[in-house]
């Protein structure tokens, strides 16, 4: 399947791509309807510092160097901050507790800049001026430079320490999260189902015209009521294509044992109601016809290892209904390739196929057993049954290719659906 197939088969999944969308949706309102916490405000002052005096020289005549020690590093001793503490008159730990000093400068620049910031108003701006006049004042001894105050602040200035996003991001991201995951989940269980979940997503990957026929299982089991209408259709579109020779399908089981069986035998019934005479012919020579099939109690003789020859063949023909005869298989025929391959096999169905209007020769599956193949010069067209959530669509395809190359011609695709409930005037036991 290509990615295209993966797309056509993720739209089918558009509940779940919408549901986890609109849930995601909803659970962004509901966080950005919560009560949000008032972010603090605090406040900020700063003053500066020029330094303005050259290093002094030594008595010997060389310039003495500048101390390891910076600005910076002088502001955040321990020392200054006690200096500043006692000017303030509160203690050292208060200071640190309430106050939080930074600095700046640029590069080539003099000037040097005190930042003071607290959740107090007042605060700031007296701990600044206290600040530049202790560093001004250390600044010979400490950092051996002379400087002055140029710049004292006046007062603090509050700003939002609390960066908020929007309600409206607080909606949107969710709700895009939400639809990529619904996205990957769709396609990840596109890639990992290969069942057929519908006739409308075989009908769009194909390319092909399909036939559905709705029908019910009785508490999940074997009896199946089939719609009227549909099979009035499907019949009708089977023999348009074959007015004038005996139509002779060939119907390939990609559908489950009773569902397909079940199928065939109202078609044969829709087909007797028209008046058209039928051969049913079980070529699944590996497995036996199932009891019950056609509404028989028994299985009579069918083809076997045994029985091949042409005029053999004759005689296993069972007469069903005034128009409806079958020839079914006994099963375990190991050879059942060569047998069906064989000139008296092909001169059987040659011979057979003028006293009949309809002749129905039923194919395993091809993933199994290539006798679809093997039987595809004895028809005038191929048709392929499957099952919704039985059929897979990989072998689906495959089959369907495989027909149509070896008939040049593309074959009839019948989904039946036998989970879907119908009103009992438009079914048919």
């Amino acid at each position: 399947m290509s990615l295209k197939d993966y797309l056509l088969r993720m739209r089918r999944q558009w509940v779940l791509i919408v549901s986890m969308t609109v849930v995601f949706f909803f659970g962004g309102v509901f966080f950005a309807l919560q009560p949000q916490e008032i972010p603090s405000q605090v406040y900020t002052a700063n003053s500066q510092l020029l330094f303005i005096a050259p290093l002094q020289e030594s008595t010997n005549g060389e310039t003495n160097k500048l101390p390891a020690i910076t600005a910076s590093d002088l502001l955040a001793t321990e020392h200054i901050h006690e200096l500043i503490a006692k000017e303030m008159g509160i203690t050292a730990s208060s200071l640190d507790e309430n106050i939080t000093f930074s600095s700046g400068s640029n590069a080539g620049s003099d000037v040097f800049t005190i930042i003071a910031t607290s959740l107090d108003s007042e605060l700031p701006t007296e701990a600044v001026n206290v600040a530049a006049s202790v560093m001004n004042a250390s600044s010979p001894e400490l950092l051996n430079v002379q400087s002055k105050i140029v710049e004292v602040a006046v007062e603090s200035i509050p700003t939002i320490d609390v960066t908020r996003n929007s309600p409206a991001s607080k909606i949107l991201i969710p709700t895009v999260l939400g639809l990529l995951l619904g996205l990957f989940v769709a396609f990840v269980r596109a890639w990992l189902n290969n069942t057929l979940l519908g006739s409308r997503e075989l009908s769009e990957i194909s390319g092909r015209k399909v036939l559905e026929i709705q029908a019910h299982s009785n508490k999940g089991g074997d009896d199946f009521t089939w719609n009227n209408e549909d099979l009035y259709k499907t019949r009708s579109s089977l023999l348009a294509r074959n007015v004038k020779d005996t139509a002779n399908f060939l119907v390939v089981r990609e559908a489950s044992r009773a569902c397909f069986y079940s199928f065939i035998t109202v078609l044969t019934e829709s087909l007797q109601a028209t008046g058209n005479k039928t051969l049913v012919i079980d070529c699944d020579l590996s497995n036996k016809t199932d009891i019950g099939f056609l509404g028989l109690s028994s299985t009579p003789q069918g083809i076997s290892a045994q029985v091949s020859k042409s005029s053999e063949l004759n005689k296993l023909i069972v007469s069903v209904s005034s128009h409806v005869d079958a020839i079914f298989s006994s099963g375990n025929v190991i050879n059942s390739e060569d047998l069906l391959a064989s000139k008296d096999f092909k001169k059987f169905v040659g011979d057979i196929r003028n006293n009949y209007d309809v002749v129905l020769l039923l194919s395993p599956s091809y993933e199994h057993k290539p006798t679809s193949t093997t039987l595809l010069p004895l028809v005038t067209e191929a048709v392929l049954v499957a099952e919704i959530g039985f059929s897979k669509l990989s072998t689906l395809m495959e089959s369907a290719r495989v027909l149509e190359e070896s008939d040049s011609q593309s074959p009839s695709v019948v989904v039946l659906n036998p989970r879907v409930e119908v009103k009992k005037s438009d079914v048919r036991s």
